[in-house]
């Protein structure tokens, strides 16, 4: 109980930096701040009423490794890196990087860990393409610049 509560409380502040370098105001960070305090709170008490329970996904909304490639190749354009970048801020090779993005194989746990550690990008994001607790700016790029799903994902640069 305590290691998942205290890897929440990782990835939430991990959250808290990715938005104090973003700039946005103090205010702005504080009333941020107040609500991710108050999910966490309420995610705790989650945990807590299921008693542990694995939480199942249906296989519908599962994503394919297309289109968690494809939001990894978007995300990775968004912050402006090239793989080479990317990569290297991860503690990855260029070549794992290049096979997660050409759907060679799918980004592990271990691996989408690294982005959440570094860059504060939810995992519900990048495996389920799920927005909420994503950053206004991110959406605003996204609603800009929207994710292109296909079956044929060869980006290397």
């Amino acid at each position: 109980m305590h290691e998942i509560r205290d890897a929440l409380m990782q990835m939430l502040t991990n959250h808290i930096k990715f938005l104090e370098a973003s700039g946005l105001s103090l205010d702005q960070i504080n009333r941020v701040k107040a609500i991710v305090d108050a999910k966490a709170a309420i995610s705790n008490l989650e945990i807590e009423m299921m008693n542990l329970q694995p939480v199942l996904i249906p296989i519908e909304q599962a994503s394919s490794m297309d289109k968690v490639a494809a939001r990894l190749i978007w995300f990775r354009k968004y912050i402006n890196l090239s793989q080479v970048q990317f990569a290297k801020s991860l503690g990855v090779g260029v070549g794992q990087l290049n096979n997660w993005e050409r759907i060679v194989n799918r980004v592990s746990i271990e691996g989408a860990l690294k982005i959440n550690a570094v860059y504060g990008l939810s995992l519900d994001f990048l495996y389920l393409d799920k927005r909420e607790f994503l950053p206004k700016e991110m959406l605003i790029a996204l609603a800009s610049n929207p994710i292109h799903y296909s079956t044929n994902l060869v980006d290397p640069k």
